[in-house]
């Protein structure tokens, strides 16, 4: 989210109207990034024994991949998201 969020910030201006869709996405990062911390310290908290940080924040070959397509309504060139 990190990613689109630059993208965004570096495509439209930083103020006004057309700024907002990368505002929402740096709020939207931020509270995801609050539930991960606060999920982890209840984790770390309740079984320290088994908490690991990876189980909040995975190493980059255990991650999701989302795919799609290069072009809208084409699915036969597939490009990773959010690199």
């Amino acid at each position: 989210m990190l990613h689109e969020q630059i993208a965004l910030e570096n495509a439209y201006p930083r103020t006004g109207p057309r700024a907002l869709p990368a505002k929402h996405l740096e709020a939207a990062r931020e509270a995801l990034e609050e539930a991960r911390v606060m999920l982890e310290r209840e984790l770390n908290g309740e079984h320290p024994a088994l908490a690991d940080p990876t189980d909040y924040y995975p190493y980059e070959e255990q991650r999701a991949e989302i795919v799609v397509p290069e072009k809208p309504g084409s699915s036969v060139g597939r490009a990773r998201f959010g690199r």
